[in-house]
């Protein structure tokens, strides 16, 4: 009802807690979301880090596909796990051109927030990496080839410390870009990945610090600042004279 269609491909942040007591515990939950998009659809789900045991399930079952890049790594299950997994890692970036991230977009698909934050979609890491922010950096992991060797890569444009990404809200709200309901005791996103992607770029585009915070004690966020700024004092043509 909320409008994860048969057949969507879907990319889940979540937090189990925020549900409340469900009737078959975790794996119900992800049951669900599968029954709700079909065979011909796709749960995708990041699995990085600790990120909570929906990931985890997820990530353990047998049917699914994970991505080959130590950074940054998704597991989906579904219809298009494979074409969302394949060579992430391969390119220059873990969340930009040919990540899973982007390839979302291009599916159509659609990003759910389930009793989570803005700062908890990686999908915003993707924008930051397409509009290549100077205030990224770069960082080194493990590649798995098509042939199952693994090789040590670095990569560029990766996300960092602090960003105010819960701030960026508003604006999808301001383009009806988001929509709110609730599932249990939880609150729940739904985000078009590619109505995510066109704000955001738009926005960094037109201002590249875009995503940061304006409080002048998140030393996080000053010093992102200034990369901005040293960056665009490189891009400037001086003349020096004297009088």
């Amino acid at each position: 009802d909320m409008g994860l269609d048969n057949g969507a491909t879907v990319m889940l942040h979540s937090s189990m807690l925020s549900l409340g007591n469900v009737d078959g515990g975790p794996e119900a939950v992800i049951d669900a979301f599968l029954d709700a998009v079909g065979p011909q659809g796709t749960l995708m789900v990041p699995v990085f880090g600790a990120l909570g045991i929906l990931t985890e399930i997820v990530k353990k079952r047998p049917e699914a596909v994970i991505s080959p890049c130590s950074k940054g790594t998704v597991a989906a299950i579904g219809a298009k796990a494979k074409i969302l997994c394949a060579g992430h890692g391969a390119g220059k970036t873990v969340h930009g051109d040919s990540s899973p991230y982007t390839r979302l977009a291009e599916l159509n698909g659609v990003i759910c927030l389930l009793g989570v934050d803005q700062d908890r979609n990686t999908t915003l890491h993707a924008v930051e990496a397409l509009l290549e922010l100077p205030y990224l950096s770069d960082t080194t992991g493990t590649y798995t080839m098509p042939n199952g060797a693994t090789q040590e890569k670095t990569w560029q444009y990766y996300p960092g410390p602090h960003r105010d990404f819960i701030g960026l809200e508003r604006f999808l709200r301001a383009e009806n870009a988001i929509t709110v309901h609730r599932l249990g005791n939880a609150q729940v996103r739904l985000i078009k990945a590619k109505d995510l992607f066109a704000i955001g770029l738009r926005l960094g585009r037109q201002n590249p610090a875009f995503a940061l915070c304006d409080n002048p004690a998140c030393e996080a966020c000053v010093k992102q600042r200034a990369a901005i700024n040293r960056d665009r004092c490189q891009h400037e043509a001086f003349h020096l004279t004297a009088s």
